[in-house]
């Protein structure tokens, strides 16, 4: 029996993924130039109350880089990059956010978007740039489009967790040299599902959207990371206030963001 044990700790310790440790991969920058439109209503149709109303149009222009700085390859085979927010002029400057990821762009979580969301940096309302940054393409052929379900998490606290999820159709449009490199570009069109809630309100405040995302995407042939991208995703965003001073109040926004993201050359 005692000769048993070796062999018991070393089945034991093969079974233990090793921790993450540092990844020295190359930081990638990115420019951003996007819209974001907005009308809110109320759901029966009645008129917004007048703090609402102040908010019932909105149109913002964004204009910011985002760079990505490798930090840890982990012992699934996942990464964590860095995404660090830059522009003077725009309201998420200096906001930092880890991104998990697989090499296949598939997003695991999103860390510190509780410090860049809210008033002013507002990147819980544009979570879709993760995605557009780490977009999780199938393997495409010539003539064979292909499908893909993606999710991804936007937790700002422990009580305001919501859950994005695509559905897309993706097609091969060929190869082409953009910003001097050799891409692969490739177009996708799908639906845009939003579901979740914040806990914070008592009762809790639901969010439930529907809609639909458009784009292209030139993706490096080195090493499959978004040389550029062209989106317009819009969606009708459905919020129940449950017990709202005056009776349940339910609110309808219709979002739609639309832009472009392009890698730049980093700076040493």
């Amino acid at each position: 029996m005692p000769r048993a044990l070796p062999l018991l700790f070393a089945l034991l310790s093969a079974c233990v993924r090793p921790g993450p440790r540092a990844d020295r991969a190359p930081p990638q920058l990115w420019s951003v130039a996007l819209t974001l439109d907005s009308e809110l209503s109320r759901a029966d149709g009645a008129p917004l109350a007048p703090a609402l109303a102040r908010i019932g149009e909105v149109s913002e222009a964004r204009t910011f880089q985002v760079r990505g700085d490798r930090a840890l390859t982990h012992g699934d085979g996942s990464h964590t990059t860095r995404l660090r927010f830059l522009g003077p002029d725009d309201p998420a400057h200096g906001r930092v956010v880890d991104l998990r990821h697989f090499d296949s762009g598939e997003i695991l979580s999103l860390e510190w978007l509780g410090h860049a969301s809210g008033p002013g940096p507002g990147l819980e309302v544009l979570s879709p740039i993760f995605p557009i940054l780490s977009p999780k393409v199938p393997l495409l052929r010539p003539g064979r489009p292909g499908r893909m379900i993606t999710a991804w998490p936007v937790a700002v606290g422990a009580d305001r967790k919501i859950r994005e999820r695509i559905r897309a159709t993706w097609t091969h449009a060929g190869k082409a040299r953009v910003e001097g490199r050799p891409t692969l570009a490739v177009r996708y069109v799908g639906e845009w599902e939003t579901e979740g809630e914040d806990a914070g309100h008592r009762p809790a405040v639901t969010v439930e959207a529907r809609g639909s995302i458009e784009g292209q995407v030139w993706l490096d042939v080195r090493d499959m990371s978004v040389v550029a991208h062209d989106f317009r995703w819009e969606r009708r965003v459905a919020l129940a206030y449950p017990g709202a001073s005056g009776g349940d109040l339910g609110l309808v926004q219709r979002q739609v963001l639309a832009g472009r993201a392009v890698q730049q050359e980093v700076a040493p």
